[in-house]
C-alpha cells in the first residue's frame, strides 16, 4: 500500500522546486549574468577541450591537463555539452544545474536532520555565491 505524501512534504517539496526555478532563472535568461565567472568558465573548457583534442590553440606546454582541481568536473560537463549546444548555453546549462543541485541537496539535508524547509530560504543566496563568486 502506498502513503499519501502530507500536505507538510508536499509544501517542503513545492518550496525546493520554486526555489530551484527562481534561482535559476536569471542563469538561463541572461546573455552572462552576476559577474565575470560564466565567462571565464566558458573559457577554461573551451582550452581544455583544445588541450585534450590536440588542436594548437595555445602555445605549446602553456596548458598541462592535471587532474583532481576543484572546477574540472564543471569543465568537464561544460565541454561535453558544447558538443550538442553553443558553449555559452552549455556554461549556462551547467551553472544553474550546480544552482539546483545545491539548492535540492540542501532541501535532503534540512529533512533528515528534521528542520523546516522555511531554511532553503537562507540557502538560495549561497547557491548563487558558490555558483558565481
Amino acid at each position: 500500500m502506498s502513503q499519501v505524501p502530507s500536505s507538510q512534504a508536499r509544501f517542503d517539496a513545492n518550496t525546493a522546486w520554486f526555489l530551484a526555478f527562481l534561482v535559476t532563472l536569471p542563469t538561463l535568461l541572461l546573455r552572462f549574468p552576476m559577474g565575470p565567472d560564466l565567462g571565464m568558465h566558458a573559457y577554461c573548457a573551451t582550452g581544455l577541450a583544445h588541450l585534450w583534442l590536440g588542436d594548437n590553440l595555445f602555445p605549446p606546454h602553456l596548458l598541462e591537463s592535471s587532474i583532481g582541481h576543484s572546477n574540472q568536473l564543471a569543465f568537464l560537463v561544460i565541454a561535453v555539452l558544447n558538443l550538442v549546444m553553443p558553449l555559452a548555453m552549455a556554461a549556462k546549462v551547467s551553472v544553474a544545474a550546480n544552482t539546483a543541485g545545491f539548492i535540492f541537496g540542501s532541501w535532503r539535508l534540512l529533512k533528515h536532520l528534521g528542520r523546516s524547509s522555511w531554511s532553503l530560504y537562507f540557502a538560495a543566496p549561497l547557491s548563487l555565491g558558490l555558483s558565481y563568486y
